[in-house]
C-alpha cells in the first residue's frame, strides 16, 4: 500500500462540516498522524467528534480503542466486506479494535433458531473474521 501523506487528508474534505473540522484539526501535524488520520476518516460518510479523533491519534503513548459488533442471525457474506476493510484501516492506523459476536442477540432477533446454531455461527464467523489476515 503506498504510503497516504497530508495531501490525501485535504484531497477528502469536501463540503461536509466534519471535513472541515478534520482539515483544521490536521493543520500543523507531521506526515505519520495525517497518515493515521487518514486510514481512520476514508471512506466514511460522517465522523462524529473529528477534532476528538486527530487529538486520540496525536497520542504515541495511547492507541484509539474501537469496537465493531454484529449479530450471527446467518452467514457471512459479501455486505461483511465494507467493515473488514474499515477494521483493516483502523488496525493500520495503530488503532485497538474490538469485535462483538452477539450471540445473544441473536437468538433473541430469532428465536427459531436453537442455541446450539448459534453457537456453531458464532465460531464460523470468528474464523471468518480471524482469516481475514488482519
Amino acid at each position: 500500500m503506498t504510503a497516504l501523506h497530508k495531501d490525501d487528508v485535504d484531497a477528502e474534505v469536501a463540503s461536509e462540516p466534519w471535513r472541515e473540522k478534520l482539515r483544521t484539526a490536521t493543520a500543523g501535524l507531521d506526515e505519520e498522524t495525517c497518515s493515521r488520520v487518514a486510514l481512520v476518516t476514508r471512506n466514511l460518510q460522517e465522523v462524529l467528534g473529528a477534532d476528538n479523533v486527530v487529538e486520540a491519534l496525536k497520542r504515541r503513548d495511547q492507541h484509539l480503542r474501537l469496537y465493531w459488533g454484529t449479530a450471527t442471525t446467518g452467514r457471512p457474506h459479501i455486505a461483511y466486506f465494507v467493515p473488514m476493510m474499515k477494521i483493516a484501516d483502523f488496525l493500520k492506523a495503530g488503532c485497538h479494535v474490538t469485535v462483538l459476536l452477539a450471540d445473544l442477540h441473536a437468538y433473541l432477533d430469532n428465536m427459531k433458531a436453537p442455541w446450539e446454531l448459534l453457537e456453531k455461527r458464532t465460531e464460523y464467523y470468528e474464523h471468518v473474521i480471524k482469516g481475514t489476515g488482519w
